[in-house]
């Protein structure tokens, strides 16, 4: 279980943009021995990071924690980035059943708490989880196999 004050004083830290993540990994595929191929920002459609190392291509999906909005609370606005992640895995996984599948995502409790309950696909679909730390800047794998 999750101390509440020290959630609380995790989700002031604020937003992590996208653009933040996404160069975070590519630097750290890059120190990892991979070749970035493709680096697509600022939420464009598609595959946000290809990169390739031994000749076996990683397809990265990448999301931001947000700042909310008068609507939706950054919370809620998360969950659907997470819900758009896992429907890139899913997809991208029809579409090569070879080439290895990632989520690159900020280490916030509320994207932790939705990779936790999808371990079961995680499995099933062998795709990694990729989480940055925005604090340390340090990225850490999880393996779905």
């Amino acid at each position: 279980m999750i101390d509440q004050h020290r959630y609380e004083e995790f989700l002031r830290k604020g937003p992590i943009p996208e653009d933040e993540v996404n160069d975070a990994i590519a630097s750290y595929l890059q120190s990892q021995g991979y070749q970035i191929l493709v680096q697509n920002k600022g939420h464009k459609q598609g595959k946000d990071i290809v990169a390739r190392k031994n000749e076996q291509e990683l397809w990265i999906t990448v999301k931001g924690y947000p700042k909310g909005t008068e609507k939706t609370n950054p919370q809620t606005q998360a969950t659907h980035y997470f819900k758009d992640a896992i429907f890139d895995v899913v997809a991208w996984k029809n579409e090569s059943s070879t080439t290895k599948v990632a989520v690159a995502l900020p280490n916030r409790p509320v994207y932790r708490s939705l990779a936790s309950k999808t371990k079961w696909l995680q499995v099933q679909a062998n795709f990694k989880f990729l989480w940055f730390d925005n604090q340390t800047g340090r990225v850490n794998w999880e393996s779905g196999s």
